[in-house]
Formats: structure tokens, C-alpha cells, sequence
């Protein structure tokens, strides 16, 4: 299937293919499950012959998220069968809650330039959000400025909150944000990967409720096609396990009330980058290392009038 004319027929919910696509439309600041969709009547189908049904969606080629709402799927459609893609379009957010929400992981999530998906672990066990091996591909920064990928977890022991484990791939400029911290982006593993396109990824903390940064994500991604990368309101921990790739002509900014943590982070080669600290960065310690200490390969601009702290076991950078 052509991917723009997808694109442009979804908006308007003509979305065509060998099986029936169902499109999801909500108006604008409606929050509905999918089975409150299904009961409000927002669900269509492109085939004129079938009425909207749970069980046309799970044989449908493709699901499609539109409107001005906000779609919450809090059921597993992965062991419910569906194998179809997800499409999030511009305006729209995309809300799950369970594994297995977005269906099987042969086929791909795509969030548009302007839409937000966001996950929100709703149980107190610890990582209980798990989306290993989903292909996800996101730009821009959501809606309403908020985040392309939202994780709205409050546990900071929800590991898996801001999509761990997952195939990422960037097609624009693009921005993830979180609640609280420890969450990984990817998991930690070298088999997750994110396609940075030469994009430049910004990772924001929303502040708590007392005014606080969030803490740390988690940042563990093997990275190709690299661009650039700015932390703000929040902290970022790489280990050894991330492979940023790319060479000093990519940069890596600890911003705003940002900090970066190399924990246990000592190969050498895997961190080229120019590593900025910008004069807009207030924090005591906006760089630091942990555990066995931190290797960063590439230059290190710090350029602020303020006092700075380098709280260090090892730390070595060339």
C-alpha cells in the first residue's frame, strides 16, 4: 500500500486495502474506551457492507485513530488476534493500558507528525507494561506540544514505561516525555534499536506535584542513522548497553534542569557525540558517573557562568 496516500485518505476516513480498515474518530475532548467507541457509534469501516464490530476490527488490514479525542484500548488485541497495523493521525491521542494493545508485533504502530500515544501502567506491579518487539514509528511533539510518546506511569518502577524494548524508528524532529523516572527508552538490551533518520530527539520530564523534576529515563538505545539528542527537566542514565553511534558532528544537550548519569557506562567507542552542557543548564550536577564509572569518547562544551560539580568515580572522555 502506498504509505502517503494512506496517510491522506486515513484523515478523512477512507483508509482502503485488501481487508476493511476501521477508523476510530472521537470529537475533539472526548475520552472513550474502544468498547465505549464501539457503543457511541465512532467506529466505521471503509466496506459499506459490514456494521462496525469487535470482531470485523481484529480481521481488519488496518486501525485507524482520528479526531480530537482520546481512544484508550485497555484490552489485549494481540491474543484476541488482531494483526493489522495502528495509526495514530494528527490531532488524535492514542491511550493503552494493557499489553498486547496494539496487536501483534509483525506490523507496525505509526504515530503522526501532531498525534500522541501515551501508556499508563494501571496496576502496582512492577514492569507490567511489555512491548518488546513492536515496530514503532513517531515524529513532532503530539499534541498540544505535550509529547509524540507520553508515558504517564507513576510508579518510577515501571521500567518498560516509555516504550522498552520496542523497534524505533523517527520520522521527523521529535519528542518523548515522562512522569516519573526510571524509565527505560529503550529497554536494556542491544537488541533494541532506534532509527534516529538525522532527527533530533528531545526527551522531557513533566514536573511532579511538588515542582520537582521527574528523575531519570533510562536511555539504552543502539542507535543508526544518528542526529542529535536534548535532555530537559529531567535526567537521563546511559549504560553500557547503548551504542549512540555517529561521531562528534552529533550532539547530545543536558538542557534546562537536566542532568546525565554514565552508569557503569565504560566501553570505549560508544559515545562519540559532543556532549553540550548549555549555560541554561542550572543544575549542581549535570554530569556525573556511577557504579564503575563512565566513558564519554567524544568533546565535552561546558558553557555556563555557574558552579558546576563533577561528581565522578572515573570518568574519561577524549
Amino acid at each position: 500500500m502506498n504509505r502517503l496516500l494512506f496517510a491522506m485518505t486515513c484523515a478523512v476516513g477512507l483508509c482502503a486495502g485488501a481487508a476493511p480498515v476501521y477508523t476510530v474518530t472521537l470529537p475533539s475532548g472526548a475520552t472513550n474506551t474502544l468498547d465505549e467507541a464501539f457503543s457511541n457509534g465512532y467506529v466505521t469501516s471503509d466496506d459499506d457492507q459490514e456494521t462496525p464490530s469487535y470482531d470485523g476490527l481484529l480481521a481488519a488490514a488496518d486501525l485507524c485513530v482520528a479526531g480530537g479525542g482520546r481512544l484508550e484500548i485497555n484490552t489485549d488485541l494481540k491474543s484476541a488476534g488482531y494483526t493489522g497495523e495502528v495509526h495514530v493521525v494528527a490531532g488524535a491521542i492514542l491511550r493503552i493500558t494493557a499489553n498486547g494493545a496494539l496487536g501483534d508485533t509483525a506490523h507496525g504502530t505509526f504515530v503522526a507528525d501532531g498525534a500522541t500515544l501515551e501508556n499508563e501502567c494501571l496496576v502496582d506491579e512492577n514492569n507490567k507494561l511489555d512491548f518488546a518487539n513492536e515496530s514503532l514509528s513517531f515524529a513532532g511533539t503530539g499534541v498540544g506540544g505535550l509529547g509524540a510518546l507520553i508515558a504517564r506511569t507513576p510508579q518510577k518502577q515501571e521500567r518498560n514505561g516509555v516504550w522498552g524494548g520496542t523497534k524505533l524508528t523517527m520520522t521527523g524532529d521529535a519528542m518523548i516525555s515522562t512522569v516519573a523516572g526510571y524509565q527505560d527508552f529503550p529497554c536494556n538490551s542491544a537488541n533494541n534499536s532506534l532509527d534516529m533518520n538525522g532527527h533530533t530527539l528531545t526527551v522531557r520530564g513533566f514536573d511532579t506535584a511538588t515542582g520537582n523534576t521527574p528523575g531519570s529515563v533510562c536511555l539504552r538505545p543502539v542507535i543508526t542513522n544518528p542526529g542529535h539528542i536534548v535532555v530537559t527537566n529531567c535526567g537521563a542514565s546511559i549504560n553500557d548497553a547503548a551504542n549512540l553511534g555517529g561521531d562528534a558532528n552529533n550532539t547530545f544537550t543536558v538542557a534546562h534542569r537536566a542532568t546525565l548519569e554514565l552508569y557503569a557506562s565504560t566501553t570505549p567507542g560508544k559515545k562519540k557525540w559532543t556532549l553540550l552542557i548549555p549555560a541554561s543548564n542550572e543544575s549542581k550536577e549535570p554530569l556525573k558517573s556511577s557504579q564503575s564509572g563512565g566513558v564519554w569518547d567524544g568533546p565535552i562544551l561546558v558553557d555556563r557562568d555557574l558552579p558546576m560539580v563533577l561528581n565522578s568515580q572515573q570518568l574519561g572522555a577524549v
